[in-house]
């Protein structure tokens, strides 16, 4: 079985910009600004098939590692500790949401579409070690 969290680049590839959230349009005509406004320069390792591209917690990060979270509702990302309105988030964030507490990895997955087999599958490895750990 193969699954992939849709990223900010699977957008850029489909060259759906203009049916994508307004959010979307911005982060691919706009270039990237800093908390003052000023316009950041991009880095030597800036890729154009692979842009970076800012986060709503301020780090920018390559277009492939901000996840898709425009299907998971407002009131949900809140509850993770993310900005409601914010579309795409990068691979920080979305790890935060687990790290700090907010949801499992497996609820992370399954709201973010990943399919019932894997998410079986990854409940079953964490009973696994859990019980290899004695807890």
């Amino acid at each position: 079985m193969s699954w992939k969290l849709k990223t900010l680049k699977d957008h850029l590839d489909a060259r759906r910009t203009r049916s994508a959230p307004a959010s979307l349009r911005a982060m691919t005509g706009e270039p990237a600004r800093g908390p003052a406004g000023e316009i950041l320069r991009p880095t030597e390792v800036e890729e154009p098939e692979n842009p970076l591209r800012p986060c709503p917690c301020g780090r920018r990060q390559q277009a492939d590692m901000m996840a898709d979270v425009s299907m998971v509702p407002p009131a949900t990302r809140e509850s993770w500790g993310l900005v409601p309105d914010a579309d795409f988030i990068c691979d920080g964030c979305l790890n935060g949401i687990h790290l700090r507490g907010f949801a499992t990895r497996e609820e992370i997955l399954e709201v973010l579409g990943a399919p019932t087999p894997l998410l079986q599958f990854l409940r079953a490895v964490r009973q696994r070690e859990s019980i290899g750990a004695g807890t």
